[in-house]
Order: structure tokens, then sequence, then C-alpha cells
């Protein structure tokens, strides 16, 4: 959500002491990314701490504050999403903004780069709520768009630790409802290159789906701490059109089928948020008690189109580490172990029957081995 080099213009920078809408006064600037500034700030009327999420109009269409909208994300109360309280703008600043509750803590995104890694239990305890969160909009008709760490709020203790089932999704700023075809700027994809659905990369219609897509790659880069598709924006934005994303196998069968699941290039080949968050339910209860994980179990109405195994993901593009080497393994020890048991047969054969005009009867093993078996028993009777 931070960012060194901002784009917006400094119309929307507020500084400590201004009030925003009659009663909003500003405390201290708290991020800042391409198109907004986030504010700590006080309301005089209620007496609570708030977070303003300041726009500027010109940036963000004239109808980002329509009164529909502003009624919808004020109406959406889920313990997986920041409440909205307010919305507004002023004209004189050419400003809109948004007022939501304040979550005293740390983005996904600012917490992996300090810690690394979150372990598999952290990740499903973390990615429930989020999941859950997007089936309560989803069933609303409105999509993020823009699921990415940085929006993913984490409560964290006195010791910096994640309180458990604490996430949060913010950042419905540039939510659209799911039938919509308007675009809050015309010409532009809006959301994250890194975590963009490949609908999303393509221009085609979005749904409910792309949302799961960004999702999983979120997840994905919280268990191995590196972002699925990096480079520059146009890069990373292409990339997923060419490859699946990297997933490793020793994250265990049922997190390589649930991230494949969840990034599949087909939009109806993905689970429901529903389906998503009652699987990381499951894992995380499996994963703190230390039971062994099992194969994800979709309902039956959330099926992916084809079946995916623990061991192979039989989808196009997925990279899954070892299954590959894993099978010609297999493969060399068992033609070592063909030729090991000719050759005892065949020394046992020699041993009983002594020798003969003909020699010792060889079994009959067919292809190359018995080729190599034929020519030692020559070798041997000369």
């Amino acid at each position: 959500m931070v960012s060194n080099s901002p784009s917006v213009s400094d119309s929307a920078r507020l500084r400590p002491g201004d009030v925003v809408g009659g009663r909003y006064r500003v405390d201290r600037l708290v991020g800042q990314g391409g198109m907004a500034w986030v504010y700590a700030a006080t309301d005089e009327v209620l007496g609570r701490e708030v977070a303003i999420k300041v726009f500027v109009v010109s940036e963000v269409g004239e109808d980002f504050a329509g009164a529909h909208e502003t009624r919808l994300l004020a109406s959406l109360n889920h313990p997986g999403l920041v409440t909205v309280f307010d919305a507004g703008a002023e004209q004189e600043r050419g400003i809109s903004y948004l007022v939501m509750e304040l979550v005293v803590g740390a983005s996904l995104a600012s917490y992996l780069r300090s810690n690394g890694v979150l372990g598999v239990a952290q990740v499903a305890a973390i990615g429930a709520p989020l999941a859950g969160a997007l089936a309560y909009v989803h069933e609303r008709g409105l999509i993020h768009r823009d699921v990415k760490p940085g929006n993913v709020l984490l409560a964290l203790s006195d010791d910096g630790r994640v309180i458990a089932d604490s996430a949060k999704l913010a950042d419905f700023g540039i939510a659209r409802f799911a039938d919509a075809t308007r675009h809050t700027m015309t010409g532009t994809t809006l959301g994250t290159a890194p975590y963009l659905s490949p609908e999303q990369v393509r221009g085609a219609r979005l749904g409910p789906a792309s949302d799961i897509y960004s999702l999983g790659l979120v997840l994905l880069e919280a268990l191995t701490g590196e972002v699925a598709y990096p480079g520059s924006a146009v890069e990373s934005a292409v990339a997923r059109l060419h490859r699946g994303p990297d997933i490793p196998e020793y994250l265990g069968g049922a997190w390589v089928e649930l991230l494949s699941a969840m990034t599949a290039d087909e939009p109806s080949a993905r689970p429901s948020a529903a389906a998503v968050g009652e699987t990381l339910r499951r894992l995380t209860g499996e994963q703190r008690s230390g039971a062994p994980t099992r194969p994800m179990r979709l309902p039956q109405t959330d099926r992916l189109a084809a079946p995916v195994t623990s061991t192979t993901v039989h989808r196009p593009g997925v990279q899954v580490r070892g299954t590959a080497m894993l099978g010609r393994a297999r493969s060399t020890w068992l033609l070592v172990g063909v030729v090991l048991v000719a050759v005892v047969v065949w020394l046992a054969v020699a041993s009983s029957g002594g020798s003969s005009a003909s020699g010792p009867t060889y079994p009959a093993v067919p292809g190359p081995v018995g080729t190599h078996l034929r020519e030692l028993q020559q070798e041997v009777s000369r």
C-alpha cells in the first residue's frame, strides 16, 4: 500500500489538524498508493479513531462517491471486511473520500517483507476470513478487483505476532458490480499487475472468479515468500497468459490442489469463495492439531472440471516440482528389478541342470533386457 513515488495529485495531501467532511480531524498519514492517500483521523462527532482514504476526483471518475455505491459499501457488514462508515466529496479540494474502521496492525505485504513466509496453519487462518468476505460480497453482486497483500490487513499482538483469524480485506475503492460494464477510467485495467487474473489482463468481462484467482496468488506468496509473477507491470501481467504459477509440491497435496484450482486459467474451473473458505477452515483445524491433511473435497456444485490428485496437477501450465523426476526414478528401478530377477532364475537353472550341448535353458525375457541376458549367456558358455 505504501509507495515511494506517489502518483496522486498534491491536492489530496492533507496535514495533521485538517478537517474532512466537517467532522474528521486528520491525525497522521498511514499509507499511500497509486490512486489515494490513507490517514488516521478522529471522528469528532463520535469520538472514535477512523481511517480516511482520500482520492483525487479527476483521477477516479466523478461517480466514485456516487450515492448508490456509497450506500452499498456502507451496508456491508462482515468480520473479514474493513467496515466503511461514510463517504463524500469536497469540490474545493478536488477530492472524494471513504471513511473506514482503523485497523491497528500491518498489511500482509509489510508483514511478509519484515518476517518472511508464514506457516501453513497461519496462511490457512488468514485465508479463511478473506474467502468468507469474498463469498459475502459476491453474493451481493460485488467483486473486489484488487485482492493483493497490500489490501489484506492483519491485527498484531504486542509482541508482533499475527492474531489468529484477524485478517480483513480492505479497499473496495475500485470495486464494481459484477454485472457492470463501465470502468472507472476509460481504457484502464484496474488492479495490481502481479495479482491480476488472466481475464483482467485480457480485458475481458470480470466475475467473482477473478477475485478467487488473485486470492490464490496471495496465499501462494504467503506460503513461499515469492511473487508468482515478478518483473515489470507488463512482464508480470503477460506472464500468466503463457504459464501457470509455480506451485511447489512440498506444500503438500491439499495445498497444491487448492491453489491449482484457485489459479485455473479458465474462470469456470475455479471454486467459489464459499468452497475455498470451507477448505481453508478445515486445513486450519488439521494443521493446528498436527493431523495429516487430506486432499481437498469441494462441494459437488463447486468441483473442478477435471480431477486433481495430490501428486499430479491435470492442468496445462501449472508447474509442480518433483513429479516427473519421481516417475523416471520408478521406471529405472523397475528395469533393474526385472534384470536381477531374470539373472537369478538363469543362474538357478544353470546350476541345477549342469552343462548340456545346448547350454542352460534361458528364461524368456522380451525386449532389450532379454537381448542383454542372451549376450551374457553366450559369454559364460564360451
